[in-house]
């Protein structure tokens, strides 16, 4: 073989090879190799790209369209992001409503006491309002049918017709993850051997995540009708009412709490009676007790 012969020129029988599109996870729209944000919607696309699918990986289909199924490590993934990004908005939100009380210098005792009484009350309503902001982001995102972690892997929530969750889907989502933390998290672990990679809440949702790697169905950008199973409807009925429960019990605890410094400086003062050791003094044996009338008689005399 001679120098010009090398390379072998490509055998034109050969199938040519197709390039795989990058397209939005919320829109569907085509993006370049180089795009962090989605032209049309403005999603962040995730800065690793989407890694090619597969074959050997589960698929599932949903109203005619077949989707691969999202796989244990991308959705760990997407719920790390998802909690430093929910963990800095509370953190920074939780630092400004802390302003007075790091600033606070109490001059006296009872001046710190009078403090305490408006801050315990606050304190409960703070986290009344964090916990009903959380649930109303989580909620209205589940809905949407993705996270911002979600988002920037490549991953999409849809329901078993091929559709974005939709409020009462999202709503039952969001509340069955609390039945699959049970038992050291049990309920996120069941995809690892479950053949259609559904978690707990997923099953109970009827929803699944799935992976995107190329433009998403039509259907799967839309919303159709607001439940389509029953059990869907019971989880959503259960994830409101537990929140309004849970709401109006911390809401109350807050409203009975006294409000006068006073009764603060009583009840501490009770716990710190109640742990000081107490004595236990035995009485006196009767051949130690003195006689006083020999002594009476010694004087006496």
């Amino acid at each position: 073989m001679t120098a010009p012969d090398w390379p072998p020129p490509p055998d034109p029988r050969s199938p040519t090879p197709v390039l795989r599109g990058r397209f939005c996870t919320s829109c569907g729209a085509a993006l370049s190799a180089s795009a962090r944000f989605c032209p049309s919607c403005g999603v962040p696309v995730g800065a690793f790209g989407w890694p090619g699918a597969a074959q050997d990986h589960p698929k599932v289909t949903l109203d005619g369209t077949r989707y691969q199924l999202a796989t244990f490590w991308r959705r760990a993934g997407a719920s790390l992001i998802d909690g430093v990004a929910w963990s800095t908005v509370t953190q920074v939100l939780t630092v400004r409503l802390q302003g007075p009380l790091r600033s606070f210098q109490p001059a006296n005792e009872e001046e710190f006491y009078d403090f305490l009484a408006e801050l315990v009350p606050a304190t409960l309503s703070m986290v009344v309002l964090m916990g009903v902001l959380g649930a109303v982001v989580f909620i209205a995102l589940e809905a949407y049918g993705w996270t911002p972690g979600k988002a920037a892997l490549g991953l999409r929530v849809v329901r078993s017709d091929g559709r974005r969750p939709g409020l009462v889907h999202g709503t039952a989502r969001y509340g069955s993850k609390a039945l699959s933390a049970l038992v050291f998290y049990l309920g996120y672990l069941w995809m690892l051997w479950d053949s259609d990679r559904q978690t707990w809440h997923d099953k109970a949702s009827s929803t699944y995540v799935v992976s995107l790697e190329g433009a998403p169905a039509p259907q799967a950008n839309t919303f159709g009708p607001l439940a389509v199973s029953g059990g869907v409807w019971v989880w959503a009925t259960l994830t409101l009412a537990s929140i309004a429960f849970l709401t109006a019990a911390t809401l109350a605890v807050a409203a009975a709490l006294p409000r006068n410094g006073e009764d603060y400086r009583r009840f501490f003062e009770g716990l710190s009676n109640e742990s000081r050791p107490r004595a236990q003094l035995a009485p006196p044996a009767a051949h130690l007790v003195p006689d006083t009338s020999r002594i009476q008689r010694i004087e006496l005399v």
